[in-house]
């Protein structure tokens, strides 16, 4: 479950895209099952999203 707010709907409609790039990541999913706490969380999510923009 993830909540998203943004003051703007182009705001709203490029997190929901980045999101979907981290959550269809190889491994991502079972990882976030994983984890221990909110912040293990973040930081698999930043690294994730970090590695997918990598060329």
């Amino acid at each position: 479950f993830f909540l998203i707010c943004s003051v703007t709907d182009r705001g709203h409609l490029r997190t929901l895209a980045r999101l979907s790039r981290v959550l269809a990541a190889p491994g991502f999913l079972q990882a976030l099952r994983e984890v221990r706490s909110p912040q293990e969380a973040h930081r698999l999510i930043a690294e994730t999203e970090k590695s997918l923009s990598r060329p």
